[in-house]
């Protein structure tokens, strides 16, 4: 009986490796085959093409004005001058005032630095009317008469005229504007 249950057993491991020979999935075989692809492309002609291209830089806009006076340097004044000119200016043109107060002398001395060197960091100077032929005498104006003619809601006292004038109607800082 002995042998009949090793028989047995032998005959199931067969029937068993037999099942599971018959369920195990072949490797598949692998093809190796070299392609060689030739194209050929006829040109008849070749032609050169030039063509103008515009080139757009972005510029970055400077957001700050530096203003710089010999003016509106009592507290009142300044608050005044801020309050009522300046902070609408700032809305209405997405900018923003650094506003200075500095006596005539350093006004001069500075726009002259400024010149010399090519590295201008004021955009506005408002020297008093008394220190102008200093101004003009650097020649730091520029004659207006042709803007100033077009401006029929603004007018000038007769002594700012005379302190700013050298035969010439209206003069303003040329650098500076």
């Amino acid at each position: 009986m002995k042998q009949r249950t090793i028989f047995v057993a032998l005959g199931v491991m067969l029937v068993l490796s037999m099942v599971l020979g018959a369920c195990a999935t072949p490797t598949p075989e692998v093809i190796t085959k070299e392609v060689e692809v030739i194209k050929t492309v006829e040109v008849e002609k070749v032609v050169e093409v030039e063509k103008e291209v515009e080139v757009v830089k972005e510029v970055e806009v400077n957001k700050q004005l530096v203003f710089s006076s010999r003016l509106f340097s009592p507290p009142r004044e300044q608050e005044f001058f801020i309050n009522e000119v300046i902070k609408p200016f700032e809305a209405e043109n997405d900018v923003t005032v650094n506003f200075q107060i500095l006596d005539d002398d350093t006004l001069l001395e500075r726009a002259e630095v400024q010149q010399s060197t090519g590295h201008v960091t004021t955009d506005i100077v408002c020297a008093h009317n008394g220190k102008m032929p200093d101004w003009m005498d650097a020649d730091y104006v520029e004659d207006l008469t042709d803007i100033v003619g077009g401006w029929n809601d603004r007018h000038f006292s007769a002594a700012f005229e005379s302190d700013t004038n050298n035969n010439i109607s209206c003069r303003s800082a040329r650098t500076f504007i």
